[in-house]
């Protein structure tokens, strides 16, 4: 009588997908393999990136296929190579404009902050001197600041500064630089300006900010400000006009605090 072998057992479903699913990563991976070989041959797109670059091939894997062929295409075809070194400096100097920028203005006000006052009154300074020129500095002192902060609260206070800061934009010459120098206190240099037009021009700068009242946290508000500034003619740094103009504001605040009304206070550097 003729034997039958035994029937073979039936592989499960869940090993059959197992090993499909093996075979299926194994496959992807030898593709992965062979396109970063691809991309990394002597001529492949990853080379000529990290040629171009100045980089390993190695700090290159996992950056976007893409992109490698972007860059290895026009570094390769007509002269792109000064191109794309081109496109990216100039990409590369306006972040840097940006970021200077930001450097040095005043968050609140977007006006100059103390950084660049500094810079561009040591530079307005020896412009003077080597021309002989005038040159006129004013300290602004918001005298309410405090006071507003305390009773309507900071998100006021900074309002009452941004809108004088706006004031005080709107009334100088385009040649006058406006700046927040800290807290309370503006500083406005103006090229070209003797002791008796910085006396006017403090004089318009209190009108226009004491003129019309300030709407803050919904009330209407009349605010003033203090003001001294000193001229230089010849002699003096930036320090000395300095030190001139604030003690000119000090003197113009106790003047106010003692009398009620400010005179013109002008501290002249011969």
């Amino acid at each position: 009588i003729p034997t039958r072998s035994a029937p073979q057992p039936k592989a499960s479903a869940a090993r059959f997908d197992a090993l499909r699913s093996f075979k299926d990563q194994t496959a992807m991976h030898v593709d992965k393999i062979e396109g970063v070989a691809r991309m990394a041959g002597q001529d492949g797109p990853m080379r000529i990136a990290s040629d171009w670059l100045g980089l390993d091939e190695h700090e290159l894997v996992g950056v976007s296929e893409r992109v490698l062929l972007a860059i290895s295409d026009r570094v390769r075809y007509g002269g792109p190579e000064q191109a794309l070194h081109d496109e990216l400096l100039v990409r590369l100097q306006d972040s840097i404009l940006q970021l200077r920028t930001l450097a040095g203005t005043d968050a609140l006000t977007r006006m100059a902050n103390r950084r660049t006052l500094e810079t561009r009154l040591t530079e307005e300074v020896a412009r003077s001197q080597r021309h002989g020129r005038s040159l006129a500095l004013l300290f602004v002192d918001v005298d309410q600041l405090k006071e507003v902060n305390d009773s309507l609260g900071h998100a006021a206070g900074d309002s009452l500064l941004r809108e004088v800061a706006s004031r005080l934009q709107a009334s100088v010459r385009l040649s006058d630089l406006v700046g927040r120098w800290g807290g309370d206190e503006f500083l406005i240099i103006c090229p070209e300006t003797a002791a008796a037009a910085a006396d006017r021009l403090a004089a318009k700068l209190r009108s226009a900010i004491a003129d019309r009242p300030i709407l803050l946290d919904g009330k209407s508000r009349r605010v003033r400000v203090s003001i001294g500034s000193a001229a230089i003619d010849r002699d003096g740094d930036a320090g000395d006009l300095l030190a001139a103009a604030d003690t000119a504001l000090y003197a113009a605040k106790s003047q106010r605090s003692t009398r009620g009304a400010q005179r013109p206070l002008v501290h002249v550097l011969h």
